[in-house]
């Protein structure tokens, strides 16, 4: 049984799901945070180089968090920019 990489359309969570290989399984698993079946597998990526003593699933999830935090602009940062953008002519 394979494990998949999907990512939810609806709440943009990342998660993985071991899918049996049969007729009955589900094409799209619902997404375990929002429960929505608005899913798609993705690549998965994959660690190169050998054992370094760090958790893979660990570092997948780092990763997965500072996408999403790169990814979410500042409520301080938009008030810069509206600020600025309403003192020019």
């Amino acid at each position: 049984m394979p494990i998949y990489e999907y990512i939810c359309h609806e709440c943009q969570e990342r998660f993985e799901k071991l899918v049996r290989q049969s007729q009955n399984a589900p094409s799209f698993p619902a997404c375990p945070v929002c429960d929505s079946t608005n899913t798609e597998r993705v690549m998965s990526s994959f660690a190169q180089g050998g054992a370094t003593g760090v958790d893979p699933a660990a570092a997948r999830a780092e990763a997965t968090q500072h996408e999403r935090m790169a990814s979410i602009t500042p409520k301080k940062q938009i008030d810069k920019w509206r600020s600025q953008r309403s003192k020019k002519p």
